[in-house]
């Protein structure tokens, strides 16, 4: 990245600190976060800024202090900003489209698409952590791998593969045609989708 001169951004230090804040329409007050972030800015071998970049984040909870420390109130927040993957996925996936002529077939279009997308994230949070840890870290990996996938890779890897369903008298046995890597995710989700999920 250095050689080719791209802007590099590094994290130098992080701080953070607490206090009260009532805005002027509120009949209470709530607990406001605030992340100091320094942050040295460089492009290729030069600096681009002699002083380092200050950045500010702003988290404002009604949590207490006993049950979300600053650190888990940040946490969680660092978690949520994840969502912004979840929208560029259901734009990916078509879920936020509105190509059809009336309203009733967009929303239609739009709910078929979300339900889709639905069922991609709940196949991979239904993948539980059991058994020893190179298991576990195994399934960890797994779990996480399908709730980050995008849809139409998790179309093409998990959904569209070649099987042949054989009807016998007493049983139907699925065949699958052919192996790649990912089938060993899918038989992952397929032996933890029977079971119920622990809370």
């Amino acid at each position: 990245m250095i050689e080719k001169g791209y802007k590099n951004n590094v994290l130098v230090r992080e701080s953070y600190a607490e206090f009260e804040y009532q805005p002027t329409s509120c009949e209470k007050a709530y607990r406001m976060v605030v992340v100091r972030k320094e942050i040295e800015c460089s492009g290729g071998q030069q600096r681009l800024f002699d002083d380092d970049h200050v950045r500010y984040f702003f988290y404002i909870t009604n949590g207490s202090k006993e049950k979300y420390p600053p650190r888990e109130v940040i946490r969680q927040a660092n978690q949520r900003c994840d969502q912004e993957n979840t929208i560029s996925q259901l734009k990916a996936c078509g879920g936020l489209s509105a190509p059809l002529h009336d309203i009733e077939s967009n929303w239609a279009y739009m709910v078929f698409a979300s339900l889709a997308w639905s069922l991609k994230q709940w196949s991979g949070l239904l993948v539980q952590e059991k058994g020893p840890e190179s298991h576990r870290k195994k399934q960890r990996k797994g779990k996480r791998r399908v709730v980050r996938m995008e849809f139409q890779t998790y179309l093409n890897s998990l959904m569209l593969i070649p099987a042949q369903i054989i009807r016998k008298a007493r049983q139907t046995v699925l065949r699958l045609l052919t192996y790649r890597p990912s089938v060993d995710l899918l038989l992952l989700i397929h032996d933890h989708a029977g079971r119920p999920m622990k809370v």
